[in-house]
């Protein structure tokens, strides 16, 4: 028998309206001031979940800063270090269940939890209080991320799935594997590698006859057939079959985890794919880096045909990377004319990267700017707010990775010294394990020439 449970709001329509209030505003229409009153009120029946309870306290603050232009600096600073502070506690404090407390930086990376606001948090408590200026972008970063770790998770439904239909699974299962059979699309994409890795600058003509152009137009005939006929399928297979993203255990012990050659390799099949294409793959990224979770159908159908999840750090290193590239694509001057709307489209993109921001590592931030500087390349004759909107936004990935600077621990005499971690050599031993010293030289040395006949002279005296 399960035990009721009690909250301070009735039901999760009540949340959704919350989310709704707090998160859907404009220069129309904002409920957040009354979301914050909404909140108070649950507080009086009872706790509230602390992302309710952390979002409305980091609202507070920013309509404070927005409204009331009287507040002194020094108050709006102590009021978002708090509010970020008690973010951070809420969410960390919990998992210290152990006999000894552990570095929160490692309970953060568990909870996706980016890293500068364990150090934010540290500099408020400990050191002098956070410029406004980063104290503002935090406390943005901070209601993004309760967006996507929390507030999201409300649309997601808290019964099990039911059981994978079986009947549904064998016709999706033999629907695939007439597909590749018919497209013979494995053979034909070893082909197109084949062809490609001979001579990465080589162009096959459309008339050529010889027999390797012919091969490679055949082959890649068949590839963009079978991506017409089934788009969401060839993209799984080019992403999880390890064709445009290497398997961990292949770049683990290299220094460069992405190599931009493989653009090259597949820019020709690229090309002959259109904008609608490009999109589907872009979003499919995001939603991998993001972790979105999969239907247990899908997750059936993935070991079925042995797709491969892209978890690793590596693995998103590179999904980065394809992500910078196709938002070059689809914002490409060449490609503008088959969007009805493109500045609708930029803004769609520029939302979704948004939603990527907030948990991926601070060491990839520097691939956001990548992207950014991408997707600006293809603006040309697009409304300004937008322009304005990706510059604001790349100010802030700048302002984030200056602060992080400051935070970095100074390097060890090891990476000083050019040396492995822990490699650096020991002193020299005898064979008996005692310490050798180093040999030192007993020659005397002198500054100055010596001279045997000289006789010290009293200052002041002429010699």
């Amino acid at each position: 028998m399960h035990l009721p449970t009690i909250t301070s709001y009735r039901s999760k329509d009540d949340l959704k309206l919350l989310k709704k209030w707090f998160y859907n505003h404009d220069e129309l229409t904002d409920n957040r001031m009354q979301a914050v009153k909404k909140v108070k009120a649950w507080s009086t029946r009872g706790k509230l979940p602390h992302g309710i309870e952390a979002t409305s306290f980091l609202t507070t603050i920013t309509l404070n800063d927005s409204r009331d232009k009287q507040t002194d600096s020094n108050t709006l600073q102590l009021s978002y270090t708090m509010a970020l502070i008690r973010f951070v506690n809420g969410l960390l404090d919990p998992f210290q269940q152990s006999n000894y407390a552990i570095p929160m930086h490692l309970l953060a990376k568990q909870l996706n939890l980016p890293t500068y606001f364990v150090e934010l948090r540290h500099m408020g408590t400990h050191e002098n209080l956070p410029s406004l200026d980063i104290l503002r972008i935090t406390c943005s970063k901070a209601l993004s991320w309760l967006y996507e770790n929390y507030w999201n998770q409300l649309d997601e439904e808290t019964e099990e799935e039911k059981p994978v239909n079986l009947d549904v699974f064998h016709f999706r299962v033999k629907l695939a594997e007439t597909r590749f059979k018919k497209y013979q699309i494995f053979d034909n994409l070893k082909t197109f590698k084949k062809i490609r890795k001979q001579d990465l600058n080589k162009v096959y003509e459309p008339n050529a006859t010889e027999e390797t152009a012919l091969a490679f137009h055949k082959c890649l005939a068949d590839i963009i057939d079978f991506a017409n006929v089934d788009s969401d399928l060839f993209i799984t297979i080019l992403l999880h079959k390890h064709y445009l993203v290497y398997p961990a255990s292949k770049v683990k012990d290299k220094k460069v985890k992405f190599n931009p050659l493989i653009i090259k390799l597949y820019q020709p099949l690229l090309d002959r794919l259109n904008v609608d294409f490009k999109i589907e793959c872009f979003n499919r990224i995001i939603d991998i880096i993001k972790g979105k979770k999969k239907s247990k159908l899908v997750v059936k159908l993935y070991k079925k045909f042995g797709f491969a999840e892209l978890s690793d750090d590596s693995e998103t290193i590179q999904l980065m990377e394809w992500l910078s590239h196709f938002a070059h694509l689809i914002t490409h001057d060449d490609l503008s004319n088959q969007w009805n709307d493109r500045n609708a489209a930029l803004n769609t993109l520029i939302d979704r990267l948004k939603t990527v921001e907030s948990v991926i590592a601070e060491s990839m931030l520097s691939n956001f700017a990548t992207i950014l500087s991408k997707i600006t390349e293809g603006m040309n004759g697009v409304d300004s707010q937008i322009s304005e909107r990706l510059t604001k936004w790349h100010k802030e990935i700048e302002t984030i990775q200056e602060t992080k600077k400051a935070f970095d621990v100074p390097p060890s005499l090891d990476e000083l010294l050019g040396l492995p971690s822990g490699k650096r050599p020991l002193e020299n031993t005898d064979n008996e394990g005692s310490v050798k010293k180093p040999r030192i030289d007993d020659s005397e040395t002198y500054l100055l020439t010596p001279y045997e006949d000289w006789k010290p002279t009293p200052f002041g005296i002429s010699s």
